[in-house]
């Protein structure tokens, strides 16, 4: 962590003569943001785009910034690093499909994290959809999606989409990421209440 205190780099909005009053506190630098992040335990989805019309390409990543933001209208959050493939795709792309991982998937989602030669590969199974993009055969959900929204926040692409159409693979445990490693969820009874409540 930084040791010296100084105000954090001031952000101007769009239309704004001068910069708000700094906030104050420590200057965070990126590596202490990402050690501060691990610790958040997440679930793992691969979100993949394109369809034969848009060049015939496929495009799918393994990432964890999915966010529910709204149940009506179904509304999800997600994002990509400004410079991947993904974030191309998904500034022109018109719907995608969000697949949730189940614990056992967890070479999918390495092969997803590795390099895009790796991914819809032979041994993958998926097939084109022709309002959704290309779908993984397997997964412990799926979310058809459609931008509604994409806005550049910082060195990411961050993607609003609205959720056309669900599907859920009963009796399977999500896979969560946490500190750089990929764990399963223990079932615990809480039928007697939550504590704290």
């Amino acid at each position: 962590m930084s040791t010296v205190c100084r105000p954090a780099a001031p952000l101007v909005a769009p239309g704004q003569r001068k910069p708000p009053p700094p906030l104050g506190g420590y200057r965070v630098e990126p590596d202490d943001l990402r050690r501060v992040m691990r610790n958040q335990a997440s679930s793992v989805c691969i979100i993949t785009a394109g369809l034969p019309a848009d060049g015939g390409e496929p495009v799918g990543v393994t990432a964890t910034s999915l966010v529910s933001l709204s149940l009506d209208p179904p509304l999800v959050s997600f994002s990509f690093a400004l410079d991947s493939n993904s974030a191309r795709a998904w500034q022109r792309t018109r719907r995608g499909v969000v697949h949730l991982l189940h614990e056992s998937q967890q070479e999918l989602a390495l092969r997803f994290a590795g390099t895009r030669q790796e991914r819809f590969t032979p041994d993958v199974t998926w097939h084109w959809d022709e309002c959704a993009g290309p779908v993984l055969a397997e997964a412990l959900a799926w979310l058809t999606v459609t931008p509604v929204a994409r806005l550049r926040t910082g060195d990411h692409l961050l993607v609003l989409a609205r959720v056309t159409q669900t599907k859920i693979t009963p009796g399977l445990r999500p896979m969560v990421y946490h500190d750089g490693n990929f764990a399963s969820l223990a079932a615990r009874d809480i039928s007697d209440g939550v504590p704290g409540r």
